[in-house]
Formats: C-alpha cells, sequence, structure tokens
C-alpha cells in the first residue's frame, strides 16, 4: 500500500515539474526512488530514524516532494535536530503550495517544530565597537535570537581590543536562553598616580601609636588584676594560712621553703605567685606600650623617615625600661 502511495506522490512530483525538468527523472530513477524510500520506512518503523533520513535524503536527491520532506523532518525530530526539522517543514509547506490539504499537514508541522525549537538570545553591551564578531559553536551569527538544537552550545565573542568572550550554555526544548555578552579591555590599565593630597602619610607611625595605646590598656588591666589578686592573699587569705594580715602579712616560718604545706598556706602563697605574675606582665606591656608609642610619635614627625632615635623596649628579671638609639 505504502509503494502505491508513494509511486502517487512521485506522480504528483513529475506533473509539478516543468518540461524540461521532468525529462531528467528516467524511469530507473523513480524506482530507485521508490526503492529508497520503502527502505527508508522501514529503517524509521524499525526505531532508526538516522539511517532512514539518509535513505530519505538520497531519495530526494532523485526528486523532492512535500511527502518526502515531511518524513525527513519527522527523522530529524526524533534525532533531536529540531532546526534541521523546521527547515525540512518549511520546504515542504513550499512544495505543497497546490495541493491544500498537504499544505494544511506541512503548515502545522511548521508551527508545532517553531514552537520546540531553542534560542539564544545574545545581548550585545550598549556600547559595543563595530569590529564585534559573535559566533555560536564556531559559526558567526548576524541575528539575535538564534536557534539552536536542544544541548549544550559555546557562545564566543571577538572584538579588536578586547580579551575574547565564551561561555557555554544549555537550551531545552522551548527555551529561549539570554547571553549577555561581556567585553574586557585587553590593554594594561595605566598606573594609577598618588594623590599629591595623601601623598608623604605614611601608616605606620599611626599602627604603631594604636599598638601602644592597646598595649598601655593591657598593663593597667594587668595592673589591677595583680592589685586584686594581692589584696586577697594579704586581707583574706592571710590569717587562715597562720600569718597576721597586713602589707605585708607576718608569718612564723623564717623561709617559703619552711612554710607548712597546708591547703590554706598553698591558696595563700599561690595568690603572691599570681599577683607577681601579673605585675611582671603589666610591666613588660608598659614597656612595650612605651617603645611603640615613642617610635610611632618620632616616625610621624619625621614624616616616615628613619627618626634620628628610636625607643626599644626591653625587660628582663630585674625589669625593664626603653633604650633610645641612633642619631642625638
Amino acid at each position: 500500500m505504502r509503494k502505491n502511495v508513494f509511486a502517487v506522490w512521485l506522480a504528483v512530483a513529475l506533473l509539478a515539474l516543468g518540461p524540461g525538468e521532468s525529462e531528467a527523472q528516467s524511469p530507473q530513477d523513480l524506482l530507485r526512488a521508490q526503492k529508497l524510500y520503502d527502505e527508508a520506512d522501514k529503517l524509521e518503523a524499525g526505531g532508526d530514524p538516522a539511517g532512514a533520513l539518509a535513505k530519505f535524503d538520497e531519495a530526494m536527491s532523485v526528486v523532492e516532494t512535500a511527502q518526502l520532506r515531511l518524513r525527513a523532518g519527522r527523522c530529524q525530530e526524533k534525532l533531536g535536530k529540531l532546526v534541521e526539522a523546521l527547515t525540512s517543514y518549511n520546504r515542504a509547506v513550499a512544495l505543497s503550495e497546490e495541493d491544500a490539504a498537504l499544505n494544511k499537514v506541512a503548515s502545522q508541522q511548521a508551527r508545532t517544530a517553531a514552537n520546540k525549537v531553542p534560542k539564544l538570545a545574545l545581548q550585545k553591551p550598549s556600547d559595543a565597537p563595530a569590529s564585534l564578531i559573535l559566533k555560536v559553536d564556531g559559526k558567526v551569527v548576524t541575528e539575535s535570537p538564534v536557534q539552536v538544537n536542544p544541548g549544550e552550545h559555546e557562545v564566543s565573542a571577538e572584538a579588536s581590543g578586547f580579551q575574547p568572550f565564551q561561555k557555554r550554555v544549555a537550551a531545552r526544548e522551548g527555551d529561549t536562553v539570554t547571553v549577555a555578552i561581556e567585553l574586557v579591555s585587553s590593554e594594561k590599565p595605566k598606573p594609577v598616580e598618588p594623590d599629591t593630597a595623601t601623598k608623604g602619610a605614611p601608616v605606620l607611625p599611626f599602627v604603631l601609636i594604636g599598638t601602644g595605646a592597646g598595649l598601655l590598656g593591657l598593663s593597667i588591666g594587668f595592673g589591677a588584676y595583680s592589685a586584686v589578686a594581692k589584696s586577697t592573699a594579704y586581707d583574706d587569705l592571710a590569717g587562715p594560712a597562720g600569718c597576721t594580715p597586713g602589707n605585708p602579712p607576718g608569718c612564723p616560718w623564717a623561709s617559703l621553703d619552711a612554710a607548712p604545706q597546708t591547703p590554706a598556706v598553698d591558696d595563700f602563697l599561690g595568690k603572691i605567685d599570681e599577683s607577681n605574675i601579673f605585675l611582671g606582665l603589666a610591666i613588660a606591656s608598659s614597656v612595650l606600650a612605651a617603645g611603640a608609642g615613642a617610635t610611632g610619635v618620632a616616625l610621624l614627625l619625621t614624616g616616615g623617615e628613619a627618626p634620628p632615635a628610636t625607643a626599644l623596649p626591653w625587660f628582663d628579671e630585674r625589669g625593664g625600661g626603653v633604650s633610645f638609639v641612633g642619631r642625638f
């Protein structure tokens, strides 16, 4: 039955051709086209749209009909080639202008395919140069949106004086994907001249002065804690340890080594040690604060240049202080 239908299609196609064109189709050519059509029909029915499409294309090299274009378009749709399928359907519309029923079918197929075809909307920068060249999958495009098949695509752009732009995007059936083209100048940025209003205002002096202020606050905290620990030992813990409260408290033993080992004595002596430790930390912090602050002020007064004299803090088991070195 399908052979008979295709034979009718071929006869109609030949009638539509002019005298010169019809003479180019020999009976052998038409038989070959019919055989190719039958082979394509079997391949498509067997789930091989790619093989069927090849046969349909070969048959159309002999005689092109709207029916063959419609069948080829259907195979292309099955292969995900929606752009090519739309082209085939539009061609079928043009070939079936004198057949109202067939033209209606072809037009409907073309409209359906057009709604399925994904599109890429390429947005150029407002100041895009005239040398801008846009490409989709390596092919130059001049209009937007661009019809593409479903799947991933590469959008690229080139322009004189700008770095190449590349971006991969995914498009599904019926989607319109907007791609903003970003152009970055390839010229090296010019060095920024320092602001004369702020030139010569060094940062290091202020850092040192701020550090000195922070260390001074830390020193005050350590000293306050040392005083509280000392007061607790002399006033509250001396009595339970067997000593007379006072400053300093009076203890009955001749030395620390001779002190009895009791919990009360351990608490008393431990609190005194704690007071001494924080007193040492307070002294060390104040010495460092003085050194940092003095150095910062000296640098600030000399505009960041090496000052005539530099304050260097020091401390050891005997105490601490500040040494000044440099030119006087």
